[in-house]
């Protein structure tokens, strides 16, 4: 039905229809909740044990009091979490506050008003106004962002593997005002789907074709939620394969051999990516069931590793309104965003980092060793080796699958 080809008489049917289903449906007293985002009590008895978790201790590992000011790029388990979530090194990570989105936000009206490269950089003073591509269906709040700065939005469809990367590429080529890029890598919000490792590859390369202060803004909100037994459930989507292994910076000094073994696989002017860099250990193809590929590893192959920021955070981990957001990227643009954060903050809440550190050390945390059930490990202490890892599997809580929820 095509209401668009409807003449006035048909209007006027269709109309008295649906007025006549609605009447009906208010005549049976519903009491709906329709709030998108809201977990379920069981969900959320899961991370009960962050109430108390510290014990009166507020200090960090190397003895900083989290009750005081400072510490404005997370403290450093913090950071050491959101590494191995968003496959990076630790200092290219900054731990904040509960919401990702508010990290987001003041990064790109960062960008618009101050400029990535110095305030003639600014996207504001484009003379032809500011794009960003957004791929359709998308997530309402990431388009609210670019409405509220007065960003032009231009949609991509999305077709099963991600973003029509066709379309995108030719955006980016015949457009210098295309900015940047919206994307939700996994379980896309709405439809859910994933992007294929193909996609996930011309999305890092595209620093290389587009214009200068380009940036991909890849909000993984759903990495750590793939359902248990689906093979998905116990990796981060950029996990590498060994704890602490990330991705070699140009200047790091310290590349694992496991990782820099294949010559030219991730030299920055090796050209088009290799394709072991897809076949790493570790780095799971989609269509297999597994993890994203790390798209910080492909965008140094592609020498294009400014081209793309990241975003997580514990929202649909542990309290959607009470947990850690993770902000991550090249080194410089975690100098630049951490430049921009001094002037509006004196630090994060540090408590609540530290707390959820106590419940989730790390992304293999508390392995389970019993056949304890999600109810019981809420209810016991975090001592207990279950806890932690039956958090991580949130999605096959409380019985059964949940859905990613809509928020960030």
């Amino acid at each position: 039905m095509q209401i668009d080809t409807m003449d006035t008489t048909s209007l006027a049917g269709l109309d008295m229809e649906l007025e006549n289903h609605y009447a009906s449906l208010c005549a049976e007293g519903l009491d709906l909740d329709l709030t998108r985002g809201k977990p379920a009590g069981d969900q959320l008895a899961l991370s009960a044990a962050l109430d108390g978790a510290l014990g009166g201790d507020y200090r960090t590992e190397d003895g900083a009091d989290t009750r005081g000011y400072g510490g404005g790029d997370g403290i450093a388990e913090a950071r050491r979490l959101g590494a191995e979530w968003l496959g990076l090194a630790p200092d290219e990570v900054l731990a904040g506050g509960n919401s990702s989105l508010t990290l987001m936000y003041l990064f790109l009206l960062g960008a618009h008003r101050f400029g990535l490269d110095g305030p003639e950089s600014a996207w504001a003073f484009d003379a032809g106004g500011t794009r960003f591509l957004c791929p359709v269906p998308g997530y309402d709040r990431h388009f609210s962002i670019c409405e509220d700065l007065g960003i032009e939005m231009i949609p991509v469809p999305m077709t099963g593997e991600g973003p029509d990367m066709d379309r995108v590429e030719a955006l980016v080529t015949g457009d210098p005002g295309v900015r940047g890029m919206w994307c939700v890598p996994r379980f896309s919000n709405p439809t859910g789907e994933t992007y294929s490792a193909d996609t996930v590859r011309r999305i890092a390369a595209l620093g290389r074709i587009a214009a200068p202060g380009f940036r991909v803004m890849w909000d993984n909100a759903y990495a750590v939620h793939g359902f248990a037994g689906d093979g998905e459930g116990d990796a981060p989507a950029n996990a590498t394969a060994q704890p602490g292994i990330h991705p070699p910076h140009p200047d790091s000094g310290d590349a694992p051999a496991n990782v820099t073994a294949r010559p030219g696989t991730l030299h920055p002017d090796s050209g088009d990516v290799q394709a072991d860099v897809m076949d790493r250990p570790g780095i799971h193809r989609p269509d297999s069931g597994g993890a994203l590929p790390n798209v910080m590893a492909l965008c140094r192959a592609a020498g294009a590793e400014d081209s793309v920021v990241q975003f997580a955070s514990t929202s649909k981990v542990t309290f959607a309104g009470a947990g850690l957001a993770f902000f991550g990227g090249s080194r410089r643009n975690v100098d630049w965003f951490r430049a921009r954060l001094s002037v509006m903050t004196i630090g994060p809440d540090k408590v609540n980092q530290l707390r959820h550190l106590k419940l989730l050390p790390d992304m293999d945390a508390g392995a389970p060793t019993c056949a304890a059930t999600p109810r019981c490990c809420a209810r016991s202490s975090i001592a207990c080796g279950a806890v932690s890892k039956r958090v991580w599997a949130i999605s096959a809580s409380a019985g059964g699958r949940t859905r990613p929820a809509a928020t960030s």
